[in-house]
C-alpha cells in the first residue's frame, strides 16, 4: 500500500474513493469493479487516485487496514490483546457488504489485510502482558496463531452465513485461545530456554579424528 498522506485534502479524497468502491460492492461483484467505475462514482480524476493507491485492491487493503488499526487502539476485553467481540460485531452489522466480497472474490485481500493488521496488534499487547525472561512461545508465533485462529473461524461464520451470534462467535474464539495464551506466556524453564536456543544455533563440534586402523599381527609358531 502506498503511503498514506494526512493532509485534510488527502484524507476526503480516501473517504471519497472508501464510499465509492462500498457503494459498487452493494450492486455488483468485486470481481466485476473496474477503476474507472470507482473514480467516476467518487467524482475524482485518474491521476488522483493512482496518486493514493495502486489498484482498487490496494483501496480494498487499505480501508480494511484502517478499520483494524481504530480497533486494536480500543481496549481489548479478551486476553488476545484484540477486540474481536467489536470485530465480529461490525462484521454482523456490515453483513451485506462481506456477503458481497464473498461473492465478488474481495473476501481474501479483505482478510489478509486484516490478519496482518491483527498480528501487529496482538503481538505489541502481549509484550505489555509477558512477564520477564523468554515465554514458553515466542511472541510472533503466538500472534500469528491468534490472529490466524480469528480469521479461520471468521470465514467459516461468513462461508455459512452467519449462523450464530456475534457474542456466540466471540464465545468460541475466547474457548479456543483462552485456554492454552497463559500458559503460552509464561517464562520457560531454564532447560526449556537452553533447548530452545539450541535449536535456533546449534553447536557445530570439530569432527574427531579418525583413528588408523591396524591389521592384527600373525602369532609366530
Amino acid at each position: 500500500m502506498k503511503a498514506v498522506k494526512q493532509d485534510r485534502r488527502s484524507q476526503r479524497t480516501r473517504q471519497l474513493l472508501n464510499d465509492a468502491l462500498v457503494a459498487l460492492m452493494l450492486e455488483k461483484n468485486y470481481d466485476a469493479i473496474t477503476v474507472n467505475e470507482i473514480i467516476a462514482r467518487a467524482n475524482i480524476g485518474r491521476s488522483t487516485f493512482y496518486g493514493h493507491f495502486y489498484d482498487k485492491d490496494d483501496l480494498l487493503a487499505g480501508n480494511i487496514e484502517r478499520l483494524m488499526r481504530s480497533l486494536g487502539q480500543r481496549p481489548a476485553a479478551g486476553p488476545s490483546g484484540f477486540d474481536s467481540a467489536a470485530l465480529f460485531e461490525h462484521i454482523h452489522a456490515q453483513r451485506a457488504l462481506f456477503k458481497a466480497l464473498a461473492r465478488g472474490g474481495g473476501l481474501a485481500i479483505a482478510l489478509k489485510a486484516s490478519q496482518r493488521v491483527m498480528v501487529a496488534v496482538i503481538e505489541r499487547s502481549l509484550a505489555e502482558r509477558a512477564g520477564p525472561g523468554q515465554p514458553a512461545v515466542p511472541l510472533p508465533a503466538l500472534a500469528q496463531y491468534l490472529a490466524a485462529t480469528f480469521i479461520a473461524l471468521l470465514r467459516w461464520w461468513l462461508d455459512n452465513d452467519l449462523p450464530y451470534a456475534p457474542a456466540e462467535l466471540e464465545a468460541m474464539y475466547q474457548t479456543l485461545v483462552a485456554p492454552g495464551l497463559e500458559r503460552a506466556l509464561a517464562p520457560a524453564s531454564h532447560s526449556r530456554q537452553i533447548t530452545h536456543r539450541r535449536c535456533l544455533h546449534p553447536r557445530r563440534h570439530p569432527p574427531r579424528p579418525v583413528r588408523p586402523t591396524t591389521s592384527p599381527r600373525r602369532s609366530d609358531r
